[in-house]
Order: C-alpha cells, then sequence, then structure tokens
C-alpha cells in the first residue's frame, strides 16, 4: 500500500483501504491510472477522522455495515475497472 500526502490531500492505492473509507462514508475526490503502474490512485480529502478511520483500519477496530461495505466494495471495483479502460480520470 502507498498513501501519499499532497497538501490538503491523500493519496492511497490498497483497495481494501479504499473500500473501507468509502464503506464508512468517506468521498472519494478524484482517481485516476497511475501512470507508471498498474494501479488506480485515489484520492481522499485529508483529515483527522480519515487518518483515525485508516488507524482503526489496521487495528481491525472500526466498524461497518455489512451492506454498505459490499456496496462500496462494487463502486469501487466499478471505479478501478474504468480507470485500467482510461473512462475516468
Amino acid at each position: 500500500m502507498e498513501v501519499k500526502t499532497i497538501g490538503d490531500n491523500i493519496e492511497i492505492t490498497d483497495k481494501d483501504v479504499i473500500v473501507y473509507l468509502v464503506a464508512t462514508g468517506f468521498q472519494i475526490k478524484k482517481a485516476y491510472k497511475d501512470p507508471k503502474r498498474n494501479r488506480s490512485i485515489v484520492v481522499f480529502k485529508n483529515s483527522k477522522e480519515l487518518n483515525e478511520a485508516i488507524i482503526n483500519y489496521a487495528n481491525k477496530k472500526g466498524k461497518v455495515n455489512v451492506a454498505n461495505f459490499i456496496e462500496a466494495e462494487k463502486r469501487v471495483k466499478n471505479l478501478f475497472y474504468l480507470n485500467k479502460n482510461n473512462k475516468v480520470g
């Protein structure tokens, strides 16, 4: 996983973390295909709450409704598919 902070944004490449953040209510600001590697980069607005959510994910402390998680997983998977085919970004 790569996490990079740029200004007030944070870029994340790990699919599982992205799905968790979307399922817990964080909004994606931008998503684009990494021109150097076969992966998508997803941008979130950096905040204290976002950092806490990432730590909760890593420590397996966060709670997510299963239906929200499945829905978020489908949406993120579709976003990655569109990025792979250069339709988004």
